[in-house]
């Protein structure tokens, strides 16, 4: 069997990238896929045809893939631009922005938790923030976190810039920005039935990280390094824009109209680190 992973650097609110979570082995065995191949590296320059003619047909800056094989065997390929309208070619190696793909993270985060006994998959929202101030909506006080990983619980989508301008900038630490927004959050009216409707949220998964924090005594950011990246040797994995500070690493690129643009990793558009564990990991 073979698993295949392409990553797009295109901006959508939380899904910078489109990729398969299954294929996270991209990060633990890649190699620059650019050079002359090798008689051992034939099938990295195989790869890296393949995503050209690919990239060339949906007009994509950069893409990114890993084909696992049964034997073992990891073949990684690379073609495009890390800017789009620059030369810096991207290399297997480079971070990508991985937006959505960071919720499966984060309810593998939880299922370590659950394990332990810190969770349980019906832990209600209620119990978590019972000294919320404001107070939490009595709708929300009886959706679980797994109706929260589900998304179904009943919070509104925080998935458009409208929405992600809206809740006030919040002071602390990023865990206690967290709280303070998971407490807005329940206290609002529901944009759907909570435990009867799916609504893809941002905010559910941010709550979700919130109760992570509380449980464990340590904010979401250290448990993901500790429970997720170490143990899968994710050693370049991290938060944020990963060409942010000048880095040379890969924009994220977006489209507003018809032209593919891109953005600038140290420009307006950044995510807020309340929502950061539903979209922030590269």
């Amino acid at each position: 069997m073979m698993g295949i992973m392409r990553q797009a650097m295109l901006r959508g609110p939380f899904a910078l990238v489109a990729g398969l979570t299954a294929a996270l082995t991209v990060w633990i065995a890649a190699a620059p896929a650019v050079q002359a191949p090798t008689p051992a590296d034939t099938g990295s320059a195989e790869v890296s045809h393949l995503l050209a003619s690919i990239r060339a047909e949906h007009s994509v800056p950069a893409l990114v893939a890993s084909v696992g094989h049964a034997d073992g065997t990891i073949v990684t390929g690379a073609s495009g631009v890390r800017v789009l309208g620059r030369p810096d070619l991207v290399v297997a190696a480079d971070s990508f922005h991985i937006g959505s793909v960071t919720k499966p993270m984060t309810a593998t985060l939880i299922a370590t938790l659950v394990d332990e006994g810190k969770l349980a998959w019906s832990t209600t929202v209620g119990e978590v923030f019972p000294n919320c101030t404001p107070p939490v909506r009595a709708e929300y006080r009886d959706a679980t976190l797994a109706d929260l990983l589900a998304h179904e619980g009943g919070l509104p989508a925080f998935d458009d810039d409208q929405e992600l301008e809206a809740p006030p900038r919040f002071a602390g630490s990023p865990t206690a920005q967290r709280l303070a927004f998971a407490c807005l959050a329940l206290s609002r009216p529901p944009a759907a039935p909570p435990k009867k409707a799916f609504l893809y949220s941002n905010a559910g998964f941010s709550i979700a990280g919130a109760i992570a924090e509380k449980a464990a005594g340590s904010s979401w950011e250290q448990l993901m390094q500790a429970r997720i990246f170490a143990p899968l040797g994710l050693a370049t994995a991290g938060f944020g824009w990963p060409a942010k500070g000048g880095a040379a690493q890969p924009w994220g690129q977006w489209k507003p109209l018809l032209r593919v643009v891109p953005q600038d990793p140290d420009g307006k558009y950044q995510l807020p680190v309340m929502l950061a564990p539903a979209g922030d990991v590269h």
